[in-house]
């Protein structure tokens, strides 16, 4: 394949060179791409469909709703002919992390049956991890007509518009709870956790073959940026920053579209974003006249908070914040507390874990019979993804979690730099990103058992097997 000529014109120039890799293969979009992109965006919007619910009556709408819009790629895979065929032929790394993660997961079932954990926590923790390898199996049984690029139309164009929503919900106040400081709805609604993955595979979208794409992609991707500094959720500032600049670096494409052309065009496109706010501003202002809640009030009251935000992240990480409500001590206290219940548990506690719905009492989280949070109530919920694998799955599920994903990131990894077209390869490179990025996120946030993720994880590990293939 060849290179992509270093001219003014690199945009061109990509988006000829990729229908040209895209032509080589014989394949052009299918009907595949569009069933992913549709299950994505539903799963996105899932939890928009629940804003009038109370926390727990939306949780357990949204998992339903999930599993419907998951069951959809892999229905649809199953009536292509050969799914099997596409499934057993996976790369070998794939194929033993699906079997590794779906025995620790069984495993995890049984053992918080045995124990008599409460069935519902038990049922929607199996919900959560089986989703992942869900999203495998029903991509790989549905792979073909460019799979990767639905899933990067799916994740990107939803949300990128959940983010345009949020912004414009918070330029009018409505909805936004709190009108300043996180971009989240009142029951917790907010695509901030898929965010990580769009960003960066919005990087992919930039080395499109058509036009529509590369010109959406960059207000996606400011709109995205905007979402994930909103959220004020540091964690997910810290992993997003290195894992865009790590892609934007790796890529050549990406480097080559670097002209004096592109980089007016994106002036451009901040200049009329930033037409746009204003006008949406003074609109705002004219319709909150000698309101405290006009858009320039809640704008400074939501710089100074994200100012404040910010400032911490370096008490926190120094340990001179010890307010038990923080954030990082809250956590700290909690995953000293489990470490010591599994320190202090009998022998096949340690070796097969407590069980899925295993449930502890925190200061910090719980909710009682009202839904409302009532700390002090049990709760089955754990920040830190890999201390929930240890106490809930003991050493051996919890090992077979770890490694099944270190197979899988490492694979992405090999793709990536192996791959030699565009935009695959930049794809490969975003994906490969993600997949670090969710790994050191879930020290924090356990995002990949969250049920409105797993999914996503799964046909990213499937569409990049996708890309591959399209590379052949």
């Amino acid at each position: 394949m060849p290179e992509v000529p270093q001219t003014a014109n690199a945009a061109e120039e990509v988006a000829k060179l990729g229908r040209l890799s895209r032509a080589s293969t014989g394949r052009g979009a299918g009907w595949e791409q569009w069933v992913l992109a549709l299950a994505i965006g539903g799963i996105v919007a899932a939890p928009y469909a629940t804003l009038t619910l109370p926390y727990r009556s939306a949780l357990k709408t949204q998992a339903s709703v999930v599993l419907a819009f998951a069951l959809i790629p892999l229905v649809a895979g199953l009536l292509r002919r050969g799914w099997w065929r596409r499934i057993l032929t996976a790369p070998r790394s794939i194929i033993v992390g699906i079997v590794m993660f779906v025995a620790a997961t069984l495993l995890g079932t049984a053992v918080g049956l045995l124990r008599a954990n409460d069935h519902a926590f038990v049922a929607g923790q199996l919900l959560s991890m089986g989703l992942l390898p869900l999203g495998v199996v029903a991509g790989l049984a549905l792979a073909g007509g460019n799979l990767w690029r639905g899933y990067v139309l799916g994740i990107v164009g939803s949300v990128g518009v959940a983010s345009c929503v949020h912004l414009g919900c918070w330029v009018f106040g409505a909805g936004v709870d709190p009108t300043y400081g996180r971009f989240f709805f009142s029951n917790k609604a907010s695509p901030a956790s898929p965010a990580l993955i769009a960003v960066n595979l919005a990087l992919a979208a930039a080395l499109w073959d058509r036009r529509w794409v590369r010109w959406a992609s960059l207000p996606a991707i400011v709109a995205t940026l905007l979402l994930i500094l909103g959220s004020a959720m540091r964690s997910l500032w810290l992993v997003t920053a290195p894992s865009v600049i790590g892609v934007a670096l790796a890529s050549s494409g990406l480097r080559r579209l670097a002209t004096h052309r592109v980089t007016r065009r994106i002036a451009l496109a901040a200049l009329v974003a930033a037409a746009a706010f204003v006008g949406l501003a003074v609109l705002s202002r004219h319709s909150h006249e000698n309101s405290p809640r006009s858009v320039f009030s809640r704008l400074a009251k939501e710089a100074s908070y994200l100012v404040i935000r910010a400032r911490t992240l370096t008490q926190l990480v120094g340990g001179a914040n010890q307010d038990p409500d923080n954030p990082l001590a809250y956590r700290r206290e909690e995953t000293q507390f489990l470490l010591e219940t599994f320190r202090c548990a009998p022998l096949p506690a340690e070796l097969f874990g407590h069980g899925l719905g295993f449930t502890f009492t925190s200061k910090n989280l719980g909710y009682d019979e009202a839904d409302g949070l009532a700390p002090g109530h049990p709760t089955n919920y754990i920040h830190n993804y890999y201390v929930f694998l240890l106490v809930k799955l003991g050493l051996f599920g919890g090992l077979a979690i770890v490694l099944a994903l270190t197979l899988w990131t490492a694979w992405s990894l090999r793709a990536a730099l192996a791959c030699s077209h565009e935009p695959a390869k930049t794809f490969l490179l975003a994906a490969t990103a993600a997949w670090v990025a969710g790994l050191v996120w879930s020290l924090a946030c356990p995002e990949l058992v969250d049920f409105r993720m797993a999914p996503l994880w799964g046909y990213l590990l499937a569409a990049s097997v996708d890309a591959t293939h399209r590379d052949r």
